[in-house]
């Protein structure tokens, strides 16, 4: 896996977090991907998905912003430590919210994400 990953030059802001050095922006999930994938979504949404479908919304998200990230590289960026943030982050947390979990994926006392 690689630890670099090419950010597009069209980024949308979103959430930044370090996955053990690895420092990426997670966007919100755009309208229609929400709407593709309305069954994955309401498993997360109900605490009820399995990791295919956490790493399914994942890579729609993140290969918005990071083109040639892999479905595997986030296999192994995202454990249950940091799945939560990462879906929170992903499902477009108002701005308020996001400052939070921005602080949270850096609070040290919690370990990497």
């Amino acid at each position: 896996m690689t630890t670099e990953f090419k950010r597009a030059d069209d980024w949308i802001r979103g959430v930044k977090m370090d996955f053990n050095g690895v420092v990426l922006d997670i966007p919100p999930l755009p309208l229609g991907d929400l709407e593709d994938n309305k069954d994955k979504i309401d498993q997360l949404a109900n605490g009820f998905a399995d990791a295919s479908a956490v790493l399914d919304i994942a890579y729609l998200a993140f290969k918005i912003n990071y083109p040639d990230i892999t479905r595997k590289d986030l296999g192994k960026l995202i454990h249950l430590g940091n799945m939560g943030l990462v879906i929170e982050s992903i499902m477009g947390a108002s701005g308020l919210r996001r400052k939070e979990i921005e602080e949270l994926s850096r609070d040290e006392s919690l370990g990497k994400l």
